[in-house]
């Protein structure tokens, strides 16, 4: 295989690998019996942060899951919102 393909294939595997864990903990935090150990959550929230400033292509989902992983409520996001397009 050539470097580009390879270096795709780990791109999307790492999205497809936060995806997964950024379910898992929403699903934990909706109070399903699925549950997340906090320093997993700790990890995936510096992976957040990291992939929100350093990736472009998808900094909203990374904002989504940054929000989501803190507790933001639905007010505190519309205003994170506001404020990034002001």
């Amino acid at each position: 295989m050539h470097a580009p393909h390879l270096i795709k294939i780990k791109i999307l595997t790492r999205r497809y690998l936060f995806q997964a864990m950024y379910r898992r903990i929403v699903q934990s935090q909706k109070g399903n019996k699925t549950n997340v150990d906090p320093e997993v959550t700790l990890q995936f929230l510096k992976s957040a942060i990291y992939y929100f400033l350093t990736d472009p292509e998808n900094h909203q989902g990374h904002l989504n899951a940054i929000e989501n992983i803190l507790g933001f409520t639905d007010a505190e996001k519309k205003n994170i919102r506001k404020a990034r397009t002001s």
